[in-house]
């Protein structure tokens, strides 16, 4: 309060603070006093590799980007959080390249239309691309030459009312630097693709990108993409109907993998785009939720409405390794390098651990519901953001300790 502010009086402001013993399970939270449920990204993930971060990011429903130190929850020494033109649909892409001076870079799409490019040592904008779009954009990926890439490029899809295009920027300066619409000249039908749900998939191998779209009611009922690509082009190579797709896909073992609107996981061949299996696993039980992460040891584990589940993915046909039913509304789940451990944000509040499918940890983290947590294997470390606006990091060790297999990092 003032003595005297002769009428000058600035608005009242509150703040408020959870305490908490950091000697637990709970290591710090981070609350940004806005809605924060998408996926927290404190690794930055290729084939075969995982490259811890040293912080944890996450977008907010007041269009704001935040980062929290991975030690304690404070922000970096220098960051600021950075104040999004619109909000983002999808958490951000992670990747410990250079870029305009920054050692670590965030790329995102907003619901204005436009990817974007932050340096996430700074939290400053880098460049805002072209608007590609009228609709929420699909989480961008990239190709980028410091890890092997054949082109610094990023990929993102535009949806503009039922149809969408899928394009390629120029890491640089964020400008198009191709986009496919599955014109004739591109090998496509010439007819409109739906709009494009999930991030893609980038092969570096072969210059290969895998992407899902919905069904175009008065165009293409295609709903799986392969292309082929180089800097200033790119082509069809198959493409195939695998019902409305909403999430991207994976690729792994010769497979892409996907899971549509109505339950179900198809395989099909990386090279044809032929279904691998008779028919696709069912699960009856709604949407398969995204992000999928990528199969382990051959199994595949995702949640759908009421369920998660575990299926073998590498036989002629899926197989039902486990299901478990009884965390409500589960998020996308968190898998660990070994597949037996698995961990899901629980619409209750209630950070769920399976053991081979049963439920044999649990942590009450808030009274709101919990996303899809993020595993930062190398630090034991999970990270989840709650409806209440609250970032959670959990030590995965705690008081049931579990042995961890991490991926090789570098």
């Amino acid at each position: 309060f003032v003595n005297n502010s002769s009428g000058r009086q600035s608005a009242r402001r509150v703040v408020t603070a959870r305490p908490h013993d950091t000697s637990g399970r709970l290591q710090w939270q981070f609350s940004s006093g806005a809605t924060s449920y998408l996926r927290p990204q404190a690794v930055f993930q290729l084939p075969g590799d995982t490259f811890p971060l040293d912080s944890a990011f996450v977008i907010d429903n007041q269009r704001s980007f935040h980062a929290s130190e991975d030690s304690a929850g404070a922000w970096p020494t220098g960051w600021q959080p950075a104040s999004l033109t619109a909000s983002s649909p999808y958490a951000p892409l992670m990747a410990t390249v250079s870029l305009a001076g920054a050692t670590t870079i965030a790329l995102l799409t907003t619901n204005d239309g436009h990817a974007r490019a932050f340096n996430a040592d700074s939290g400053a904008e880098i460049w805002s691309s072209p608007v590609l779009g009228s609709q929420s954009l699909a989480r961008p990926a990239a190709l980028f030459s410091a890890f092997g890439g054949s082109y610094d490029l990023v990929f993102a899809g535009g949806n503009s009312t039922t149809t969408g295009t899928f394009y390629s920027l120029d890491l640089a300066d964020g400008q198009i630097a191709w986009s496919f619409t599955n014109s004739l000249a591109q090998g496509g039908d010439g007819t409109a693709m739906g709009l494009i749900g999930g991030p893609p998939v980038v092969d570096y191998g072969t210059n290969r990108l895998y992407f899902s779209t919905r069904q175009q009611i008065s165009g293409s009922s295609d709903t799986l993409w392969a292309l082929n690509f180089n800097a200033s082009s790119a082509s069809r190579v198959w493409s195939a109907n695998l019902g409305e797709l909403a999430i991207g896909p994976v690729v792994a073992g010769g497979r892409v993998l996907a899971g549509n609107v109505d339950g179900d996981v198809h395989a099909v061949d990386v090279t044809t785009g032929l279904s691998l299996w008779a028919a696709p696993f069912s699960t009856a039980d709604g949407p398969v939720k995204g992000p999928l992460s990528p199969p382990i040891g051959g199994q595949l584990v995702f949640s759908t409405t009421n369920t998660v589940w575990s299926i073998a993915v590498d036989g002629a046909a899926a197989t039902l390794h486990w299901s478990q039913g009884s965390i409500p509304k589960p998020s996308a789940p968190a898998v660990a390098p070994d597949p037996s451990h698995v961990w899901v944000g629980g619409g209750d509040g209630v950070l769920y651990r399976l053991l081979n499918g049963v439920i044999d940890d649990t942590l009450n983290l808030s009274t709101a519901g919990l996303g899809t947590p993020e595993l930062d294997a190398a630090n034991q470390r999970l990270y989840v953001a709650s409806k209440d606006g609250r970032l959670h990091a959990v030590d995965v060790q705690g008081p049931v300790a579990v042995e961890l297999i991490n991926f090789n990092v570098k």
